[in-house]
């Protein structure tokens, strides 16, 4: 209950909004706005993570339009991770479901798959920010 009187619950559950909408927003993308797509995703994320998502524009940049690929990101269900004892206000880990719909040059009939992935997210200047994601 101590959670709840601190704000932590609703912090934490705001969190897991942010943090549904960032995914779908940084794994949703089509082959040619790239640039715009990672302008777009790194807006929602901490200055060092942004740094490290880039990393992956390379790789993206060669292998996406070759392909023509466009995926579709969507949040089925997100849940702020519990923190026991060691709760913050302005941090919290953030459990994701997110299905990916990926369309190609060879195949127009879109495949989807499903991930579960660990957002880690910090409350900065008004609003929770992506500060990592790893897969599950």
């Amino acid at each position: 209950s101590w959670q709840k009187d601190h704000g932590i619950d609703s912090a934490h559950a705001a969190a897991a909004d942010a943090a549904a909408d960032a995914v779908e927003t940084a794994f949703t993308y089509d082959y040619t706005s790239l640039d715009a797509h990672l302008k777009k995703a790194q807006k929602l994320m901490t200055p060092s993570f942004a740094k490290e998502f880039a990393k992956i524009t390379p790789a993206l940049d060669q292998l996406a339009p070759q392909r023509q690929i466009q995926i579709k990101a969507e949040s089925r269900d997100a849940a702020p991770i519990p923190c026991g004892t060691k709760c913050d206000r302005d941090k919290a880990q953030v459990l994701i479901f997110l299905d990916q719909a990926r369309r190609t040059q060879d195949a127009q009939t879109p495949t989807t798959f499903g991930s579960r992935i660990r957002v880690s997210m910090v409350h900065e200047d008004g609003r929770w920010l992506v500060n990592n994601i790893t897969a599950l």
